[in-house]
């Protein structure tokens, strides 16, 4: 298992650099991977945007209408999205290249907020894109070689914080992870309250697995 993660293996795990990126490809392409899961960073997707205090300048990030940024943008915020564009555009590079080979692929993100047929479904933050809404994620769906699962991460119990936090996740799943995954499609949000919304501190904390679902 490798894992590929800046705050783990710093400079050598940056996927901006072109040379990090020709080497994962590589490795994929050349089939030393059975299986790749990709946690795309969420940070310019995050719902929580615009719940800090500090609101004028987190919120705004993405429109459906300009989902890499409007023209009106600062130029500090266009270059934050430009960077995890090029993030967008890696994870659906790695994704077509296992899909070539027929290796199982995961990609996790935060669920979609816009759709009602989906138990994540939020009118507040309906307006919000997230990564799935992403041209090149559009495509890659358009395949029809992937499905999506949203499950509820409360379900899970609480996070290594002990908090529970109800955050709906994504999991976008080739078809045999799919089937591995199968039964978490029945896992359901039953609780009346959640110990904390993520937004503020909370949402840094937010961010941690609970324990049964790393």
């Amino acid at each position: 298992v490798d894992e590929v993660d800046m705050l783990r293996g710093g400079a050598e795990h940056d996927v901006l650099t072109t040379a990090t990126r020709a080497r994962l490809l590589g490795a994929v392409r050349g089939r030393v991977y059975a299986a790749i899961l990709i946690a795309t960073p969420c940070t310019s997707f995050s719902v929580a945007r615009g719940n800090y205090a500090d609101g004028c300048v987190h919120a705004g990030l993405r429109t459906f209408e300009h989902p890499s940024g409007p023209p009106g943008a600062s130029e500090a915020a266009k270059a934050f999205v430009r960077k995890h564009d090029a993030l967008v555009d890696f994870t659906a590079d790695l994704a077509h290249a296992a899909l070539d080979l027929d290796l199982e692929l995961i990609i996790e993100n935060p669920a979609p907020r816009n759709d009602p047929e989906l138990a994540s479904y939020w009118p507040a933050r309906a307006h919000l894109p997230q990564l799935w809404d992403m041209p090149r994620m559009r495509e890659l769906r358009a395949t029809g070689a992937l499905s999506l699962l949203v499950v509820p991460q409360c379900a899970f119990g609480p996070g290594p914080h002990g908090k529970l936090f109800q955050k709906y996740t994504g999991l976008l799943l080739s078809h045999r992870a799919a089937a591995r995954l199968a039964d978490l499609r029945q896992l359901r949000c039953n609780h009346h309250r959640h110990d904390a919304l993520a937004c503020g501190d909370d949402a840094t904390l937010a961010a941690a697995y609970p324990a049964a679902l790393n």
